[in-house]
């Protein structure tokens, strides 16, 4: 996964420059960074499996946004990262209030 999103972002690093050694550091700074965040992700999954699911319906909104925005429709940045902090809002939500109905149950 690390590799795929590392090309992908190279490739389209050559669009914005073409200083060679730019480039480069970049890479191992994406990789780097992906290393990183990924191992937060799965702590944080860990404690929120619900997470996953969200990281799904996120992917799906970000396809959505791009398949609207190849017919025309550029949807305003203030309404894209609304949907996505309430996503993320939403799912942490949703678990603390079922841990805690389970709590509840199970007391």
């Amino acid at each position: 996964m690390d590799i795929a999103f590392s090309i992908d972002s190279v490739i389209a690093a050559f669009g914005v420059s073409n200083q060679v050694w730019v480039l480069f550091m970049g890479g191992i700074i994406g990789v780097l960074m992906m290393r990183g965040v990924a191992q937060l992700f799965l702590k944080l999954i860990d404690k929120i499996p619900e997470l996953e699911r969200a990281a799904f319906a996120l992917i799906a909104i970000i396809a959505g946004k791009m398949l609207a925005g190849a017919f025309g429709y550029e949807m305003p940045h203030v309404l894209f990262f609304s949907i996505i902090i309430l996503v993320f809002g939403g799912t942490i939500l949703y678990s603390v209030l079922r841990k805690k109905k389970e709590a509840h149950r199970n007391a």
